[in-house]
């Protein structure tokens, strides 16, 4: 046998046993390929069992990734107690893989993987092993959507994204890395493999399938049998595609953390059939905000069935946008859904269940259990989606009282919710059995904690009335659950009453204020001159309700505050150029006015 491709010298390897050779050919997409596989004799026909699908798995990636450019397929049975190696048309299988059984298919097809991410081209450096392992994972994936289809690969997405963001930094040692640079203590970590897979997933979203297989074989063609670096990645793509990928780069591969994008506001505008939707993004554990995002908003009947999709690029905090809907859409729908076919995995899991019968179901991604005692209609549908990161305070805040800074749930669909009970657990151990959810969250007795409730984005949330507390016998543990007696279209999130920690500040809709196209609310106000130069004049009628004067930028931040007397000068001589809002604000903080300004010189 003679290698005549040049590799790593980590690749090469031999094997010497008393094998038996299984052998066939593969009809390649530009060679016939002959697959080899060193295993005991007594076990050749369990190899043939559990390799039935190898053919399988060589057409994906040569579907996906371009020709296999090797002499042969070759596996040699080892015994490993865990894991293969992928040397070089010689992998390394263990023998417990070989059962007769498709229980380690996965791990079959994850090797051969191999073959094209980190033997056809392969990471320059350890801190960069996401371009071998992480793509060889992210190949079970696309093994399983070439054996068994698009469900079957969603819903394994679906499973590692739940696994990804709840317990993704438990397994690296309570750290959050980030995908290039990952520390050396990591380098074969869950997040090398598992959440990397998971962003290769976002970035075929991102791309769309024809652009993103379409540069991922080119990449794999020009830099074939050569070191890569995930800079060199970044590049080859943005050239390929005509899209600067510089802001998925930053976001997901050279910094940890997750993005979460939620509705803030989605109110109708003065134009007929246009919607007005702005789209906060939120972070968990991440350190910036993410860019350039393609998102798609599903426009969806209380029935469940999409009527109408949009498609927006967020970016920053804040996202605004006006929808030109077509005229049969906007009766026609009740709910808008933010990714509703999870092509970017974010910092949202959920669950939809077309309800058919009463009884109990389990929803797993929604961290949620409900009874549904009773239907609307032969069919009802139910949409839950479980949002890991901090729910919006109040508006008007509570003394004591904090809303929960790691996650909280939206419900949403034509069910029965009167007849539909529920239960949501809090669990505050440190354990990947159930755990990671609310310890640093839970710094009071058990019984300190409140279920709290909102209609809407836009309204503050209120303390529900249908729920009992039950800290299952135990109040200093930090597990429990509320029991909802009913379970109504909406918002839930956790409060904790607990009077050691400063009390919350106001927490205003900052999408109000950057969805305002002319002035709101208040008549017989103006701000002038706009554009503005030095100085901008608020005047109106005196009211003993307006008290607050602001100026903030389109981020919500307040660069600008002063009491308001009916007639006022502001002085912006220091504010630069750009987009701003003056907000005028009762004693509550309750807006009342806001104008949209521009600043130039």
């Amino acid at each position: 046998w003679e290698l005549e491709q040049s590799i790593p010298s980590y690749l090469a390897s031999v094997a010497v046993s008393t094998y038996a050779t299984v052998e066939w050919e593969y009809e390649g997409m530009e060679a016939t390929i002959p697959v080899q596989a060193g295993v005991k004799a007594i076990d050749s026909n369990k190899l043939k069992d559990s390799f039935i699908h190898l053919n399988d798995a060589m057409e994906a990636f040569e579907n996906g990734y371009g020709p296999y450019r090797w002499d042969r397929v070759g596996y040699v049975a080892v015994p490993f107690s865990g894991g293969a190696m992928e040397h070089a048309c010689n992998i390394a299988y263990p023998n417990f893989a070989i059962d007769g059984s498709l229980n380690w298919e996965s791990l079959m097809a994850h090797e051969l993987a191999h073959s094209w991410w980190g033997n056809l081209v392969t990471c320059s450096e350890a801190s960069e092993m996401w371009l071998n392992e992480g793509w060889a994972s992210f190949s079970e994936f696309l093994f399983t959507e070439h054996v068994y289809g698009t469900a079957a690969y969603r819903e394994a997405i679906d499973a590692t994204h739940l696994e990804v963001i709840r317990y993704g930094y438990a397994y690296d040692g309570n750290v959050f890395e980030p995908l290039a640079g990952v520390t050396h203590d990591n380098t074969y970590g869950y997040t090398t493999y598992t959440r990397g897979a998971l962003t290769i997933h976002n970035l075929r979203g991102y791309m769309g399938d024809d652009l993103f297989f379409e540069c991922i074989s080119s990449f794999l063609d020009t830099y074939a049998f050569q070191p890569v670096t995930s800079e060199q990645f970044r590049d080859h793509l943005s050239s390929c595609s005509g899209t600067d990928m510089t802001p998925f780069f930053d976001g997901w591969i050279f910094n940890a953390g997750t993005p979460a994008f939620e509705f803030q506001s989605n109110g109708l505008s003065d134009v007929t059939n246009v919607r007005n939707v702005c789209i906060q993004q939120k972070l968990n554990a991440a350190p910036a905000y993410f860019g350039n995002v393609p998102l798609e908003i599903s426009f969806v009947n209380d029935r469940g069935h999409t009527t109408h999709v949009e498609r927006v690029v967020a970016d920053g905090p804040l996202s605004n946008f006006s929808l030109l809907l077509p005229e049969d859409v906007e009766s026609a729908y009740t709910y808008m859904i933010i990714d509703r076919e999870n092509k970017i995995a974010d910092a949202v899991t959920a669950d939809e269940r077309s309800l058919t019968a009463t009884g109990n179901y389990t929803l797993d991604y929604a961290l949620m259990d409900i009874e549904v005692n009773a239907l609307n209609s032969d069919t009802d549908w139910l949409r839950i989606e479980h949002y890991w990161v901090g729910a919006d305070g109040k508006v008007v805040p509570e003394s004591g009282l904090h809303l929960h800074n790691q996650r909280y749930w939206r419900v949403m669909g034509g069910f029965n919710g009167e007849q539909t009970t529920a239960t949501i657990r809090f669990n505050g151990t440190l354990n990947t059995s159930g755990g990671y959810l609310d310890n640093a969250f839970i710094n009071n007795s058990d019984d300190s904690l409140v279920l709290l409730y909102r209609a809407d984005p836009q309204d503050d949330w209120m303390l529900y009335t249908h729920y009992e507390l039950d800290p299952w016998g135990n109040k200093t543990d930090k597990r429990g659950e509320f029991e909802m007696s009913q379970l109504l279209p909406g918002e839930y999130a956790f409060g904790i009453y607990d009077h050691s920690i400063p009390d919350a500040v106001p927490d205003l809709n900052d999408c109000i204020y950057t969805n305002i196209e002319q002035g709101y609310l208040l008549e017989n106000w103006s701000v002038f001159p706009n554009p503005g130069n030095d100085a901008l004049f608020v005047e109106g009628p005196a009211t003993s309700a307006a008290t607050l004067l602001r100026i903030i930028d389109i981020t919500g931040a307040i660069l600008l505050q002063q009491d308001w007397l009916g007639k006022t000068r502001i002085d912006i001589s220091e504010l630069p150029e750009g987009n701003y809002i003056v907000c005028l604000s009762d004693g509550k903080e309750q807006l009342l006015a806001a104008q949209k300004v521009l600043i130039i010189r």
